[in-house]
Order: C-alpha cells, then structure tokens, then sequence
C-alpha cells in the first residue's frame, strides 16, 4: 500500500471551512479558488434573503449585489493569494453563474413568501 493513496484528498467542504479560517493557508490554487466559491454561495444565499426581507427590487438589487460579492471576495483574497497565482478575474469568475442563480432564487423565494 502506498502512502500516497493513504492520505486524505482536501474536499470541497475542508477546503470552505478551511477558508473561513483566519489567516488560511491554501495549498494550491484550486483549494483557494474552491474556498471563494462555497463563501460566494453563503453570501449570495444570505444577500439574497436579505433583499427579499427588504423588499429591493429591480437593476438596484443586481448592481449591489455585484458590488458586495466583488468587494467582499477581492477583500478576502487580498492578503491570501499572490497576484502571480490568483489573477483577479478567476475570482470574480469563479462560479459567478452558480452563485448569481442561488442569488435570484433566493431574493425572489423571500420576496414571494413575505412580500406577497
């Protein structure tokens, strides 16, 4: 038996809550950019519940919601990652479809249940 197969693969889950951890470490870059998607679906789940509580509709609810996903992952990343490793656009990009559709789902499902 090899050691190599005897040790634990990170998963995507260690690799969120190693993310929230202060001051992480990452091993590689794909452990980074997993720990900025799964933090990307617990805010775009939390904004989203938010903006239906409020009740924010329209283009306004999209543009802050990009603003404060943008802002806060750039702010996450600033002190983890080198610019030479991590460009900033793989950031943004990193499961922008997924996250921005748990976003909707979730704004327009609170906005139903408590507006309507």
């Amino acid at each position: 038996m090899s050691t190599e197969s005897s040790k634990a693969k990170p998963t995507f889950i260690n690799n969120v809550i190693q993310g929230l951890k202060p001051g992480s470490n990452f091993a590689d870059k794909d452990a980074f950019l997993d720990a900025v998607y799964g933090i990307k679906l617990v805010l775009s789940i939390i904004i989203g519940t938010a903006f239906g509580i409020i009740p924010l509709t329209g283009a306004v609810g999209f543009i802050v919601y990009a603003i404060v996903i943008c802002g806060a992952m750039l702010g996450y990343a600033k002190g983890l990652m080198d610019d030479e490793e991590c460009q900033p656009n793989e950031i943004f990009t990193e499961g922008l479809m997924p996250c921005a559709a748990i976003f909707i789902v979730s704004w327009s499902a609170t906005y139903s249940l408590i507006q309507a």
